[in-house]
């Protein structure tokens, strides 16, 4: 995820729609909840007002019910549909739901929770003017949970109580708010899900701009342009506009190394010839090692001047180079290089590969190497790497070959492992610049003809 900005973006928002729509539907639920006791409580008062205005209490204090709530559920035993009538503790009368039972209430509180409800709707007598009203939750004969709505009644000129009691089963509001949250949250998911894809979709076409750079970029790389194409949203076209100017100031820095190392060498070159040119009529020991060191120098020139040129060349990777004709060439100049020692070089599927650069990158010194400590046979093939963008090209000797312990130390520059071999042990180190100026590398490990086995890792193209 830390290296992923899709990602970033899509897990993020991804939880930021949770958590929105977690919120939501808790809040959603929860009004819900409080309309529907609403609801109830109002449909509970509505029995409540029934119950009242049948009450009748004669002259001698007697009490009589004229008439029982209409609600069938009353009549249907333990259904948690309830209404009972007290006075100083003693049932005066109930509802046949509750078979004989006595409902547990507590006594009512001054500041009730239906106080607001009492003011507006217990108008219907003139008991109602000395009366309290709560809500209350208990549990009826049948250990249902019952939401409960107490009336006490304060008869006029006395201070006897009349308590009425109407309930309901709280599983009636619990199933409604249970189905309200099922269906809020299969609505969240579907919403949750779309918004989800709206933010992948939304992820994937603001972040097609940098696709674009990432192929731009590719196309500088491979030498194919020269800058990026500035024609990108704003907020990209910053970016973008710093690398064109990197790849400019880089482009005058390159130009600049070039010209410099050009009057440098040509100011070296000159006097150096002048040196080989005195040594060879020197006819005596001193001036044969003079010449022969001047002429490394000037080889060694020659070939960093070479690489400096191809390093700062931007159109480096447009070259085709024929593998099979360079390993051709380079066979024939070892033949009469090494006739002495009547190398075999032997060559197998070199054809149709063309090395994508400079063909005196690809001529550098590996053959030769080889032949130089084989005993007699030297073997040049290749094979495609990486999905055919790039080749691997091996040459093996059947020589002394390198310890492993020692494979890394003859890349350096300078060293070598043999003093009494001619060279001055830059050839391998070079071999190895070279191939990391294509993305490349150099690798040396045992061959299976028993000598060293040098592979070279390089950029491909196919041709005829």
């Amino acid at each position: 995820m830390r290296n992923s900005l899709s990602l970033r973006i899509i897990v993020s928002g991804a939880v930021l729609v949770t958590l929105t729509l977690g919120i939501t539907t808790v809040l959603l639920v929860s009004l819900f909840r409080e309309h529907i006791e609403q609801h109830f409580d109002a449909l509970l008062f509505d029995h409540m007002e029934e119950l009242v205005a049948a009450s009748e209490l004669s002259p001698d204090g007697t009490f009589k019910l004229n008439w029982s709530p209409l609600d069938p559920r009353f009549n249907k035993p333990n259904s948690g549909w309830y209404w009972e009538i007290e006075q100083s503790g003693k049932t005066l009368d109930s509802s046949y739901s509750l078979l004989g039972s006595h409902l547990q209430v507590s006594r009512c509180q001054e500041n009730g929770n239906l106080t607001a409800l009492k003011k507006k709707r217990l108008l219907l007598t003139e008991l109602m003017e000395n009366s309290l009203l709560d809500v209350q939750h208990l549990y009826g004969p049948n250990k249902k949970r019952l939401r409960a709505q107490l009336l006490e009644i304060t008869l006029p000129d006395t201070d006897q109580v009349l308590s009425y009691v109407v309930t309901g089963p709280v599983s009636e509001i619990e199933h409604a708010v249970n189905h309200f949250t099922k269906q809020v949250l299969i609505s969240f998911l579907a919403l949750g899900s779309g918004l989800l894809l709206a933010i992948v979709i939304q992820v994937k076409v603001a972040l097609k701009p940098l696709n674009s750079i990432r192929n731009a970029i590719g196309e500088v790389q491979q030498g194919e342009k020269k800058r990026l194409p500035e024609n990108y949203p704003a907020e990209i076209q910053v970016v973008v506009s710093e690398i064109n100017s990197l790849l400019d100031h880089r482009e005058e820095t390159l130009i600049r190394a070039r010209k410099n190392l050009g009057n440098l060498a040509h100011t070296i070159k000159t006097p150096l010839a002048v040196i080989i040119n005195e040594a060879s009529s020197v006819k005596n020991e001193s001036g044969q090692l003079i010449q022969k060191q001047a002429t490394h120098i000037a080889g060694d020139l020659d070939h960093y001047l070479a690489q400096a040129r191809a390093a700062g060349t931007p159109n480096l990777l447009d070259e085709h180079t024929s593998i099979v004709k360079v390993v051709e060439d380079l066979c024939y100049y070892m033949d009469h290089i090494y006739k002495d020692k009547h190398i075999e070089i032997t060559r197998y599927d070199l054809d149709n590969y063309c090395f994508r650069g400079d063909p005196q990158d690809l001529e550098d010194n590996l053959i030769d190497n080889a032949c130089k400590w084989t005993h007699d046979q030297v073997w040049v093939h290749a094979k495609p790497n990486k999905n055919n963008k790039r080749f691997l090209l091996f040459i093996e000797d059947n020589g002394p070959g390198i310890p492993d312990s020692q494979l890394s130390i003859v890349l350096q520059r300078g060293r070598k492992l043999d003093e009494t071999v001619s060279g001055h042990g830059l050839g391998l180190n070079i071999v190895n610049d070279i191939t990391q100026l294509y993305s490349g590398s150099l690798t040396l490990k045992k061959s299976s003809h028993g000598g060293l086995c040098a592979v070279l890792d390089l950029p491909i193209t196919y041709g005829t």
